[in-house]
């Protein structure tokens, strides 16, 4: 799955998911509206955002042309530090990590 943030004007830009090929992409807003807010409420949003892409991929969602040079930084507005230490797994992986699926 691949996603992408585009510039919209406001502060956090508009969610999309995008085709395995970067050439095609859906609005996600039907189910989280940003990156940050998607990443709030993973556990929900990740399996919804998982049937999307492959939506993208299966032609059975609406897309329109993807274009890198229309994106924003991932999280225009990142979350402080203070935010993956106050949502950290009680375990001994570093800040974050487990949460966000990046364990080995």
């Amino acid at each position: 799955m691949k996603l992408a943030t585009l510039k919209n004007g406001s502060r956090d830009g508009r969610l999309v998911v995008v085709s395995k090929d970067l050439t095609r992409c859906t609005d996600a807003a039907r189910i989280v509206p940003t990156l940050q807010a998607a990443l709030a409420d993973w556990e929900t949003v990740a399996p919804r955002l998982a049937r999307m892409a492959e939506g993208v991929e299966l032609g059975s969602v609406p897309t329109f042309r993807f274009h890198e040079h229309d994106c924003e930084s991932p999280l225009p507005r990142a979350p402080s530090m203070s935010w993956f230490l106050s949502t950290r797994v009680c375990s001994s992986q570093p800040s974050g990590v487990s949460q966000l699926g990046l364990s080995g």
